[in-house]
C-alpha cells in the first residue's frame, strides 16, 4: 500500500516543484520588467527636467535682453515695438516648448510601458489567454 501511494505523491511533489519554478521565473521576469520600466521613467523625467531648465534659462536671458532693449528705446513707439516683438517670440517659444515636452512625454511613456507589455504578454501566454491590447 505504501508503494501505491508513494508514486502519486512523488508525481504531485514533482508537479509542485515545476509549478514553483515556473512561478519563480514569472516573478523574476516581472521584477526585471518593473526595474526596466522604472529606469525608463527616471530617464524620461530627467530628460523633461533638463528640457525645462534649458527653456527657463533661455526665457530668462530673453527677458534680460528685452529689458536692455526697452531701456535703450528712445521713444514710446520703439518701446512698444520691442514689447510686441517680445510677446510674439515668447508665445512662439512656449508653443515650441509644449511640442518638445509632448514628444518627450510620448517617448517616455512608450519606453515605460514596453517592458511591462512584454511581461504581460509572457504572463498571458503562460496562462493560455490572449493579452489585452
Amino acid at each position: 500500500m505504501a508503494k501505491e501511494t508513494a508514486a502519486p505523491l512523488e508525481q504531485v511533489e514533482d508537479q509542485v516543484r515545476k509549478s514553483y519554478a515556473d512561478m519563480n521565473r514569472l516573478y523574476s521576469g516581472s521584477l526585471d520588467a518593473m526595474v526596466a520600466s522604472n529606469n525608463a521613467l527616471m530617464k524620461g523625467c530627467q530628460d523633461m527636467t533638463s528640457e525645462l531648465l534649458n527653456f527657463s534659462q533661455g526665457q530668462l536671458q530673453g527677458g534680460f535682453d528685452v529689458s536692455k532693449r526697452l531701456a535703450a528705446s528712445s521713444s514710446f513707439e520703439s518701446a512698444a515695438q520691442v514689447q510686441a516683438d517680445y510677446v510674439k517670440t515668447s508665445l512662439q517659444a512656449y508653443a515650441d516648448e509644449y511640442k518638445k515636452l509632448g514628444t518627450i512625454a510620448e517617448t517616455m511613456m512608450k519606453d515605460v510601458l514596453a517592458p511591462l507589455k512584454g511581461q504581460t504578454e509572457a504572463l498571458a501566454a503562460r496562462m493560455g489567454q490572449p493579452a489585452a491590447a
